[in-house]
């Protein structure tokens, strides 16, 4: 019963933490979003391959998306680019969903509970591949961690996850090429 207890507390402790530098990267995006910029031109593509790792492994509201179109932006070549950024975000991705798969099941009953839980696993059985699908192309970082814990099979997480998503890192990096030609 104590081991709940550390566990619970941990697990609070994480979850204040995620709000915390949630609602910190809400009220200074700008900020942020410029600090990402200044670190990619000064590392180039190791600045780009290690802020797309972060930004789509983690929680908050910027996605890798700026990586990319900030390596373009400061003169990187954005086919290289894209292929860093889309390595590092299915890396964290493929991480994350590991952990989830593995360890996940645990958090996310301590937070929705059981009952809560059956459910939302029930739903995503039948809808699961369309949410993974709907959260790899859109601009926010989806979270691999919940899609292991909800024991998405790794390869529909795979194909309509990573798969997905580097393609949308792919559309997003032509359409750059296309405007700054």
């Amino acid at each position: 019963m104590e081991k709940e207890k550390i566990m619970q507390t941990i697990l609070l402790v994480i979850m204040v933490l995620a709000i915390t530098l949630f609602l910190y990267t809400l009220i200074n995006y700008n900020a942020l979003r410029e600090n990402v910029s200044e670190k990619i031109e000064k590392y180039g593509y190791f600045g780009v391959a290690i802020i797309s790792f972060f930004l789509d492994g983690f929680p908050q509201f910027l996605s890798a998306d700026i990586a990319l179109i900030g390596g373009g932006l400061i003169g990187l070549n954005i086919f290289t680019t894209f292929l860093i950024v889309s390595s590092s975000s299915a890396l964290a991705g493929m991480i994350l969903y590991g952990i989830g798969y593995s360890k996940g099941k645990k958090v996310v009953k301590l937070f929705i509970g059981e009952e809560k839980y059956k459910k939302f696993n029930s739903l995503s059985k039948t809808k699961g591949k369309i949410a993974v699908t709907l959260a790899a192309l859109s601009p926010i970082p989806y979270l691999p961690i919940l899609i292991g814990a909800l024991k998405i099979h790794p390869y529909d997480f795979l194909i309509y996850g990573v798969i997905m998503r580097t393609m949308r890192f792919a559309l997003i990096a032509y359409l750059f090429h296309i405007l700054i030609s």
